[in-house]
């Protein structure tokens, strides 16, 4: 998928690092709320107490496995975005070079700027 260099492809972009923070931390929950669940009624369980503590521990190993690369995307693409606006605002069309406002470097590439964010 293609996004714009305008604003629409900087709310597309932000948007979609949003939704996977977002989608993490509903996963994030919902493993909590299940595991309170089986501490809740570890005693009623019976002979399932332990074949159900192997699964949510493997669930919660999964899902921490997974969350820290999807973290990444989202931070890599909120750091297109950065770099997006950085492009926006800087007038094109007279030379002037895409300036990191935070330490002043010129850089001429969309890579340069999404690496230093």
């Amino acid at each position: 998928m293609k996004y714009a260099v305008n604003e629409a492809g900087v709310e597309a972009l932000s948007s979609a690092a949003a939704s996977i923070r977002d989608s993490i931390d509903e996963i994030k929950s919902i493993t909590a709320k299940m595991r309170a669940l089986v501490d809740e009624y570890n005693q009623l369980l019976g002979p399932h107490k332990e074949s159900l503590e192997e699964a949510l521990l493997l669930i919660e190993s999964s899902i921490n496995g997974s969350t820290d690369p999807a973290s990444v995307v989202s931070e890599r693409l909120n750091a297109v975005a950065g770099a997006y606006e950085v492009i926006i605002a800087n007038d094109l069309f007279t030379g002037i070079n895409y300036v990191d406002s935070e330490e002043g470097d010129s850089q001429k590439t969309i890579g340069a700027l999404v690496k230093r964010r």
